[in-house]
């Protein structure tokens, strides 16, 4: 199985090894390769301006997101009706 490398590099770069991994495993995908709410988007594969990527900030972003998925399904779990999962919002 493939994997990716998580490193400092560009969005385009990235862009190309992921959907190369996933064609490698045979999974044909079709994603929106361009960013949406966002002033001037440039699309995946043609980004190279933007290239840095800090583990440790990603680890504590994700760490983050975690635990506030934690925190609305606790605090809903109490409620009887009808629940949407929780959403990732891009606005933070």
């Amino acid at each position: 199985m493939s994997s990716l490398t998580l490193a400092p590099r560009s969005v385009a770069d990235f862009y190309e090894e992921l959907m190369g991994t996933l064609r490698s495993m045979g999974l044909e995908v079709q994603i929106h390769a361009k960013p949406d709410e966002v002033g001037d988007p440039i699309p995946f594969p043609e980004d190279h301006q933007h290239a840095s990527y800090d583990a440790e900030y990603a680890n504590r972003f994700w760490r983050i997101l975690v635990q506030t998925d934690r925190v609305f399904k606790r605090f809903r779990s109490r409620f009887i009706g009808k629940c949407s999962p929780v959403h990732f919002s891009g606005e933070l």
